[in-house]
């Protein structure tokens, strides 16, 4: 049986525990600010569905989830991307993965 496949911050650190670091402390620089934790990781999950990253994107529905976040409302952030710089497809895309990241967690479809 395969084991588990470390996080990308796992990867990064065991090749520059330095790079870690300063990723790390870039992270907390850039979510600290005026806005709740929630509604930071409602942008950064429409940002990630632009670009098309979806195992991030999977990775941060599942924070936002835990944050209080609800489906309808991740949904939102990735949709409202369609208008403004993600192609249909890759709106499709990432609405895909977040399903599989909120049955990967058993949240109830009307959560």
């Amino acid at each position: 049986m395969s084991q588990p496949q470390k996080r990308p911050a796992e990867v990064l650190a065991a090749a520059n525990p330095a790079a870690a670091e300063a990723f790390a402390q870039l992270r907390h620089a850039v979510e600290a600010g005026p806005l709740d934790q929630a509604t930071v990781e409602l942008i950064v999950i429409g940002s990630l569905a632009s670009v098309g990253q979806l195992n991030s994107l999977a990775v941060h529905v599942k924070r936002a989830l835990t944050l209080g976040v609800t489906i309808e409302q991740i949904n939102q952030a990735i949709v409202a991307t369609l208008a403004a710089s993600t192609l249909f497809n890759d709106v499709v895309a990432a609405l895909r993965a977040a399903q599989t990241a909120y049955e990967s967690v058993a949240v109830p479809a009307n959560a």
